[in-house]
């Protein structure tokens, strides 16, 4: 909405005396306003993110064809199918949707008359490719007194920002490096460490229990910090054929944990 402000001036005697201010608004006949908000600050991937856009008819008069275009994060993100949830003045409506590649469509059939209120909530999956930034932006449109009526946008777009979380993810596999061995060959177990998160994990605690007859003779860590092994003495990390290390910091990427020992039985 704009505003009309005038002031009248009065010269007398080369002394100006101005009056006070008079301020008039001017009312749209179609008017639509509209904000979009995230329900978390950051994300981390394949995470699950909830959207709320609440829209509102600020006009004199209804609009038809309320129509909401979604960029997902410029096709970043992935929107969850049947996850639209509609609501005109707090009452439950239905959403038509669209999905295209890079875009989700959200249209409402209902009439929105002056001061009515929408509020469209959906939700959507996090990308794996781990962007610092998400940003949704939405076009947001309608018809103005019908529904061939002038289109009437909400300015500016409406977004929501999210950012990339601090966090660990942790997977490990084990390999050996023999398929068949007699009683009394030496026997190398391998195990990958990945952390796919984007800090180190610190505090880890490694263990497993061997098969009764091996012999655990070394042990050692290769990170990707510390390319030169990081030795652990069995002794001190071996009870009977249980192997457990603490404390361990697992930085971001790839760490290898070997483990060799004779088998006998």
């Amino acid at each position: 909405m704009d505003n009309i402000a005038n002031q009248a001036t009065l010269l007398y005697n080369n002394m100006t005396t101005n009056s006070n201010t008079v301020t008039t608004q001017i009312l749209s006949l179609y008017d639509l306003t509209a904000t979009k908000e995230a329900l978390l600050d950051t994300y981390t991937p394949n995470q699950t993110i909830t959207y709320v856009t609440r829209v509102e008819n600020t006009g004199s008069a209804s609009l038809y064809n309320l129509t909401v275009v979604d960029d997902l994060a410029k096709g970043l993100t992935q929107y969850i199918d049947n996850s639209v949830e509609g609501y005109l003045n707090g009452t439950p409506i239905e959403v038509n949707v669209q999905i295209t590649n890079n875009t989700v469509i959200f249209t409402i059939d209902n009439v929105i008359n002056p001061n009515d209120n929408v509020l469209i909530i959906f939700e959507t999956t996090t990308p794996t490719t781990r962007p610092d930034v998400l940003t949704n932006t939405q076009t947001i449109t309608a018809n103005g007194g019908s529904t061939t009526g002038p289109i009437v946008a909400v300015t500016p777009n409406p977004s929501a920002t999210v950012t990339l979380a601090n966090y660990v993810s942790l997977d490990i596999t084990k390999s050996a490096n023999k398929a068949s061995i007699y009683s009394g060959d030496t026997l190398v177990y391998t195990f990958q460490i990945i952390n796919n998160g984007n800090e180190t994990a610190t505090n880890v605690s490694f263990s497993d229990v061997f098969p009764t007859g091996y012999t655990i003779n070394s042990i050692s860590l290769t990170t990707p910090d510390s390319p030169t092994p990081i030795i652990y003495d069995p002794t001190t990390y071996v009870t009977g054929t249980t192997l457990t290390i603490p404390n361990l910091a697992i930085p971001v990427g790839t760490s290898t944990l070997t483990v060799s020992g004779i088998y006998t039985n």
